[in-house]
């Protein structure tokens, strides 16, 4: 099995005389930047970072799966309603962006590039849903779109785990210049 591996890391620089310059950081793809006194702890942190985004790369290829399972049940009864639909075109950029997920994560950017595709997977399966949905509410079929609700909850629940995902270790004494632009913003003086 193919699998998703980050490893680009920033360490820390001693010498520097800004504080976060100091400590070993990870800058991850949802836009947070963990932050790790010790070269272990960061090394625990990127390897539950990874065991995490294949966790999650699984958990919505399964939700693909059923989402395509949910559609074909009611293909062959509703077919001339999905005949014109978009569907065909989610199929194959959720292929492409599956597989780049997996080629793409030990690039030079693979932090970003590992979390970018999987919100790029769930923006696809969520407009696969939302067009299912509209589809059959369009056309008074509303008791079939149970299935979809249950996995738009689904894309929701993952993608919060991915926004929220090294929360914790993004607190970093703050450099001096972090901390003038905090001062200065604040409008107190010290």
């Amino acid at each position: 099995m193919r699998k998703i591996k980050i490893d680009k890391v920033t360490l820390s620089n001693k010498d520097s005389r800004y504080m976060r310059e100091r400590l070993n950081a990870v800058h991850l793809g949802n836009e947070l930047t963990a932050y790790f006194s010790s070269i272990k702890n960061l090394t625990s942190f990127v390897a539950k970072t990874n065991a995490m985004l294949n966790v999650t790369a699984q958990e919505i290829n399964l939700i693909y799966i059923e989402l395509w399972t949910e559609q074909r049940k009611l293909f062959l009864t509703y077919h001339h309603l999905f005949n014109r639909s978009k569907v065909r075109q989610h199929i194959a950029l959720l292929e492409k962006s599956f597989d780049l997920l997996v080629t793409r994560s030990s690039w030079t950017n693979g932090n970003y590039f590992s979390f970018a595709y999987i919100y790029k997977i769930i923006e696809y399966l969520n407009d696969w849903v939302t067009e299912a949905i509209s589809i059959m509410r369009k056309h008074n079929r509303n008791y079939p779109v149970d299935g979809f609700r249950v996995i738009r909850e689904r894309l929701i629940y993952v993608k919060n785990k991915i926004d929220t995902w090294g929360e914790k270790y993004t607190m970093a004494p703050p450099c001096p210049y972090d901390l003038r632009n905090r001062v200065a913003l604040s409008g107190v003086e010290g």
